[in-house]
């Protein structure tokens, strides 16, 4: 699991930091940078010889993923409002073509190669190292008036370097001790107990720093005071990531388990939900472009992960 594990982890801790500084820093050399350690990470794996040595390619890897939400923000900046939708929806089908990309043609390199992974991985090298490139050159974006009008000593001022510690230690030791517990170590052993306790700790002193100590740091009080809309948003993007996370880790292995052994085929059973994604934000996109509202698109997507999930459990039994 750690394989897919370590990238989860960063993004989770590099998201909200890498957001907060690209807002006094600027967008581009966030996305330059953190895109070149995921050509980097990629090399590693593309290299490894051990289990080890993949998991470190990885976690390289995973610096890239810091950069995710910076995407949709200049996709968000650089268009007006009317066409926002449509960016964001363009942004989704792309990763839907990517997911396809990566599933279909990593699976067929396994079936046809012994070695097909490492192949892969250097396809993935190619195309951060493409990214990166194109960004470095044809990405110039007006700096932000933050970026413009603060000193460097203010805008690291600015950061909320108590929240970065407190999630940064909370969540890798929470996530450490829920993946060790009964494997391999029982649920009360010193192993799982500890980094549980003390990350458990770390995210609740996390919680009260927020609310009572730190009003404009990692999670700011101006976003939650306007509606109910963005708490509402942040917990179903949670939902919305353990499902994909449930369906992403297990689906493949149960079905490669139960019903197929042909890789390719494996991939290709999982690779619909990526056509059903490029469909879907297309869909969107256009729905919310003509009707203003996201409300039913949302309604109807929940719909449909209760639908695969109880269909999945029917099958499984």
């Amino acid at each position: 699991m750690w394989l897919s594990q370590a990238i989860v982890l960063l993004t989770v801790v590099l998201g909200p930091i890498v957001s907060q500084a690209a807002d006094f820093w600027g967008r581009k050399w966030f996305l330059v940078v953190l895109t070149c350690f995921g050509m980097v990470g990629s090399i590693v794996v593309s290299r490894a010889t051990s289990m080890g040595m993949a998991i470190a390619g990885e976690v390289i890897c995973g610096f890239t993923y810091g950069a995710q939400p910076l995407l949709y923000a200049v996709a968000s900046e650089i268009l007006p409002r009317q066409y926002r939708p449509a960016a964001q929806g363009g942004i989704n089908a792309a990763l839907g073509a990517g997911g396809l990309f990566g599933l279909l043609g990593g699976s067929a390199l396994m079936k046809t190669y012994d070695e097909g992974f490492r192949i892969y991985w250097y396809i993935v090298a190619g195309l951060m190292a493409l990214s990166s490139l194109t960004l470095s050159i044809l990405f110039n974006p007006v700096p932000r008036p933050l970026q413009i009008s603060l000193t460097t000593r203010e805008k690291l001022a600015r950061l909320d370097w108590v929240a970065y510690f407190f999630l940064t230690t909370g969540i890798v030791l929470f996530v450490i001790a829920l993946s060790w517990a009964e494997n391999p170590y029982p649920w009360r052993s010193v192993q799982v107990v500890v980094p549980l306790v003390i990350g458990g700790l770390l995210l609740v002193a996390l919680i009260i720093h927020q609310v009572w100590f730190r009003t404009d740091g990692l999670i700011h009080h101006g976003l939650f005071k306007m509606n109910r809309n963005f708490a509402l948003a942040l917990f179903i993007l949670f939902v919305d990531g353990l499902s994909f996370f449930a369906a992403n880790q297990y689906y493949s292995f149960e079905v490669g388990i139960l019903y197929e052994t042909d890789p390719f085929r494996i991939g290709l059973r999982y690779s619909i939900a990526f056509f059903g994604s490029i469909v879907g934000s297309l869909a969107v996109a256009v729905y919310a472009s003509i009707r203003k509202t996201v409300r039913f698109p949302i309604v109807l997507s929940f719909l449909m992960f209760t639908l695969f999930y109880g269909m999945s459990h029917i099958l499984i039994l």
